[in-house]
């Protein structure tokens, strides 16, 4: 199997980071097509690892919903997402990341502010440039400014809600969907949360936040069904 160079051989950072990172590429890059077998001997002889480096990727990259458990027949690759499977997630995002906003803007900082600040300078820089390149660095981006929030939110159960659903909007990237040339919409939105932040109004950054959200979801959904009607003619 012919890959990527990025996704040819773990570093040695973290064995099992590294390994989860070199999974998760090759399942975006379409490399592990959707309900494709892992086998966890044959990932260890290709990585040079032994077997729990590998075993524990795959446990993260199950709670994640990127790949599937069979006591029969082990790992797989996660299925396409479906349009119900993305509505619940975004209906996830929508109970969840405008309570995270409320609580992290009565925890304010000049730190996170900045944190937040550079984050919208980079996005914008990407957004306002002659064309991105690399749409990852623009979603890799994206999240950090998501989870920057839920960290200063200081309120753990909120948080670990988010990972758990950030994992599996990750499903949505696997239809290619999520690379598209929305950034100059997103860095607006995130600049709008942001001055909600820097005025410390929690009113106004929940209400950011889920008009954030809920932009995405119809842009994605308005997306997914184009391609959905591509692909079937």
């Amino acid at each position: 199997m012919v890959v990527s160079q990025v996704a040819l051989k773990p570093s040695r950072y973290s064995l099992t980071d590294s390994v989860f990172d070199v999974l998760v590429a090759r399942l975006h890059s379409g490399h592990i097509p959707p309900e494709s077998t892992l086998n966890i001997d044959a990932l260890a002889r290709e990585l040079e690892v032994s077997h729990t480096p590998i075993r524990e990727a795959l446990a993260r990259l199950g709670a994640m919903g990127l790949v599937q458990r069979s006591a029969h027949t082990g790992y797989r690759s996660a299925p396409l997402i479906s349009m119900r499977e993305m509505g619940e997630i975004f209906d996830a995002r929508l109970a969840v990341e405008p309570a995270l906003a409320k609580h992290a803007a009565s925890n304010v900082t000049d730190v996170f502010l900045d944190d937040l600040n550079g984050s919208v300078e980079r996005l914008r820089t990407r957004a306002e440039g002659p064309g991105d390149s690399s749409p990852q660095l623009s979603l890799d981006e994206s999240r950090y400014f998501h989870d920057r929030i839920a960290r200063q939110s200081s309120n753990l159960f909120l948080s670990n809600a988010l990972h758990m659903i950030s994992g599996h909007s990750q499903r949505i990237q696997l239809v290619g969907i999520a690379r598209r040339g929305d950034h100059s919409d997103v860095c607006g939105e995130h600049a709008a949360i942001l001055r909600a932040f820097e005025q410390r109004d929690p009113d106004a950054a929940e209400s950011a936040m889920h008009d954030h959200v809920y932009a995405i979801a119809r842009r994605t959904r308005d997306e997914f069904e184009a391609t959905d009607s591509s692909c079937s003619k």
